[in-house]
């Protein structure tokens, strides 16, 4: 074709970056569902709503936890899940989640001075200071990377939570969908250090700063343990949890007289 006649294509595609990938899709698709999540976002009393049913789903996950665990103490969860249903705005509600999450990693650090060699005083990150908080950050950090590609899936703007509050590079709906399986994942970190034959204290190297990371050997351990039955575990919770704000958001839609439900 002669030099006058070529014609130069450009290809745009809208891109969301995620922990390793990226996810791309068509704009247009799920607008009216981003919409009214974005809608939900700005009005105080939806924004509650959902960010209730985080909450819940969070409270939920750590009762079972201390049922298993730690038989009786689980009633201090649902209690806090009146708490919840209580609060009068997000901020109040995240006290409750706050107040109750201390209790869990209360929970968990006496089921490891019971049943295992290593030591969990405290949540600690960025960076971890010991051996499960040093797991419980990778496990993390892999399910949101899961809990991105769920939303993005879904049609949702991974940016804006309902829990967590828009900030500058932060996925928040990931890190939403994140919050009912992580008593889950520390249940499992725990299976992972606790059984036999699994992983060992010398599989951890410290870093000057205090952080412990895993070992090459250690890693060899992890993620095939993670790719087996890690991430499904992780999936679950956060599976339900976006089920229900899907149809949270749906019903919203279809009762809103600018955009319907079609």
């Amino acid at each position: 074709m002669p030099p006058s006649r070529r014609v130069r294509t450009t290809l745009w595609c809208w891109c969301m970056p995620t922990a390793g990938a990226n996810a791309c899709g068509l704009p247009h698709r799920h607008v009216a569902l981003r919409h009214e999540q974005h809608l939900t976002y700005a009005d105080p009393l939806r924004r509650l709503v959902m960010a209730r049913r985080v909450v819940w789903a969070k409270l939920e996950s750590m009762a079972e936890f201390a049922r298993s665990h730690a038989p009786g103490a689980e009633s201090e969860f649902y209690q806090a899940m009146q708490s919840a249903a209580e609060a009068g705005d997000v901020s109040t509600l995240m006290g409750v989640e706050g107040a109750a999450t201390v209790k869990h990693f209360a929970t968990l650090g006496s089921l490891y001075a019971r049943t295992s060699g290593f030591v969990f005083d405290r949540r600690t990150r960025q960076p971890p200071l010991d051996e499960p908080n040093a797991l419980m950050s990778l496990a993390y950090t892999l399910a949101q990377s899961h809990a991105t590609q769920l939303a993005l899936r879904a049609g949702l703007d991974v940016q804006i939570g309902f829990l967590h509050a828009i900030q500058r590079d932060r996925e928040s709906l990931a890190l939403d969908l994140l919050e009912p399986a992580r008593a889950e994942l520390d249940a499992w970190v725990h299976g992972l250090l606790a059984r036999p034959a699994r992983i060992e204290p010398a599989m951890f190297t410290q870093g000057q700063d205090g952080s412990v990371t895993l070992t090459k050997e250690g890693r060899g351990l992890f993620y095939p343990a993670w790719y087996r039955d890690g991430y499904r575990i992780a999936l679950q919770p956060m599976r339900q949890l976006l089920a229900g704000m899907l149809d949270g958001l749906r019903r919203a839609r279809c009762s809103d007289d600018v955009v319907g439900c079609d």
